[in-house]
């Protein structure tokens, strides 16, 4: 029986789960350490105003430091074959939404804790330097084309409307199409160079941005003097969320009427 005729499913990093959303001029780091990650936030977030805009349930699966791997594993659970025909029978609608984050992010399974940790490239620990030492940006890329078109057929095949976004990060994909991604037609398409554009402003760098609370690119500063990034961890504020939401509003609005 279905309770609600529309799902839709967030996956990505940060930005998608609103992490600073709730942040405040002048705040201290320790003041905005505490807030960060509150999960009270998301009603904020340019996911949660999507939902509630075209009357949505939503499922997010996006966390802070997620890792493409570490979503990627996420969905294989949550939309395995048998729970898809769970979700089909709920819901008479079911759309994805995923933002795709920085390729210098990785999981491991940690036999001592028997869970997945995440690994920084900007980390010093035995497991980081072991990948670190491998890490390829052109493989990762390469890797995640395959992934997206999988996904891409994987979902077309369920009868399932599917969206990507570059959350920060412009990536040169190896595949035929890029339909169903956000700003296709544009370079750069990621959303961190196109809430400036979107402002009217030019993008000042293409340096990518490793998203550790680093000001690693010029866009962020950018953004911070535009308020819509603060100055802290580079996060989206509201207001940053707000532009956001109007970004994908426009760019898929129609699709989730």
């Amino acid at each position: 029986m279905k309770t609600q005729s529309k799902l839709l499913v967030t996956f990505g990093c940060s930005w998608t789960f609103g992490v600073g959303v709730q942040y405040q001029p002048g705040m201290s780091k320790k003041q905005y350490e505490a807030i960060a990650n509150r999960e009270d936030s998301a009603a904020l977030t340019f996911r949660r105003r999507l939902a509630t805009n075209y009357q949505f349930a939503e499922h997010n699966h996006a966390v802070m430091g997620s890792s493409n791997q570490q979503q990627f594993r996420h969905a294989k659970k949550f939309f395995s074959p048998a729970e898809v025909e769970k979700l089909k029978k709920q819901w008479s609608t079911i759309t994805v939404l995923w933002g795709i984050t920085s390729t210098a992010r990785t999981e491991y399974f940690d036999t001592a804790s028997n869970l997945f940790e995440e690994i920084f490239s900007t980390e010093s620990t035995p497991q980081a330097k072991s990948w670190i030492a491998n890490y390829n940006h052109e493989h990762e890329v390469q890797q995640l084309s395959m992934a997206i078109k999988y996904w891409d057929e994987y979902f077309h095949g369920h009868g399932i409307q599917n969206f990507w976004f570059d959350t920060f990060n412009h990536h040169n994909y190896q595949v035929d199409t890029l339909t169903n991604f956000i700003y296709n037609h544009k370079q750069p398409r990621d959303l961190l160079s196109q809430m400036l554009i979107q402002q009217g402003h030019a993008v000042p760098d293409s340096k990518y941005h490793l998203s550790t609370w680093s000001l690693d690119t010029a866009r962020l500063d950018a953004l911070v003097d535009l308020k819509l990034i603060n100055p802290i961890s580079f996060h989206p504020t509201q207001l940053g969320h707000e532009v956001l939401y109007k970004i994908i509003k426009h760019e898929i609005g129609e699709h989730l009427k």
